[in-house]
């Protein structure tokens, strides 16, 4: 269970790193975990962002909001940023189970718990002990070497047994976004802010972004946008 953000286009990046931290501490929206707790996003962080035709990646186990370094990434110019603040449901706090994930030129982040056991191609080698790097490994497995919303779809809708399939997978230019859940509906929905330079997607609205008009993505949805251009396409299921 986690909190993710993803980026593009001209942003405020120190809006956008204010609003994860926010929500990292349980100090934003109301869902169903924090109705009567405190719903820390406490094990661990990571950011992938667009450097000079790469993706940079940094991970710790350190919560965001206790974690200096993450002030370093406020001067960074970049028109793509993913974010994820880690909860736990499956694997021990340690760095391999931290996101993102990174195989084969992509990074994946992941919000949910997947339940059952998935197959994926031998050549990928599990580092951690979390569902998320295994889910990751069964859709590259299941796209082969082309990615597309369709093929996305196929893998998502053979999967039963889950509380949510969230996720963010990005090569850099184009970043594939799902919004996908069986429940806690609050929790899991995520967010849509678009304008005229940018487009972000959020576990939740960023205080910093509260002015703009946010849409409310539907279950069963992916997008795939395009760094360079702003190109978004979505399919529902």
């Amino acid at each position: 269970m986690c909190r993710m953000i993803m980026a593009v286009g001209e942003f405020d990046l120190n809006t956008v790193i204010d609003g994860f931290i926010t929500m990292a501490l349980d100090r934003n929206e109301k869902h169903e975990h924090n109705q009567d707790q405190e719903f820390k996003h406490r094990d661990g962080w990571g950011i992938a962002y667009w450097n000079a035709g790469l993706l940079d990646v940094y991970k710790s186990t350190t919560p965001c909001y206790e974690d200096k370094k993450i002030d370093e990434f406020r001067k960074v110019q970049t028109p793509l940023v993913l974010m994820h603040a880690r909860r736990g449901s499956r694997g021990e706090r340690k760095i391999e189970n931290v996101h993102p994930f990174r195989v084969n030129g992509y990074v994946f982040f992941h919000n949910g718990t997947v339940k059952e056991p998935l197959s994926f191609n031998k050549e990928y080698l599990p580092e951690g002990d979390t569902d998320s790097e295994q889910f990751f490994f069964y859709v590259l497995s299941g796209m082969q070497d082309s990615v597309s919303i369709s093929k996305f779809a196929e893998q998502l809708l053979k999967i039963n047994q889950y509380s949510g399939m969230n996720t963010l997978l990005s090569n850099g230019p184009v970043t594939y976004v799902t919004n996908w859940h069986a429940y806690n509906e609050r929790y899991y929905t995520m967010k849509l802010l678009r304008t005229d330079k940018a487009i972000i997607i959020s576990s939740e609205v960023l205080p910093g972004y509260a002015g703009f008009e946010w849409e409310r993505l539907r279950n069963r949805t992916i997008f795939r946008v395009e760094t360079f251009g702003l190109g978004l396409e979505r399919g529902e299921y």
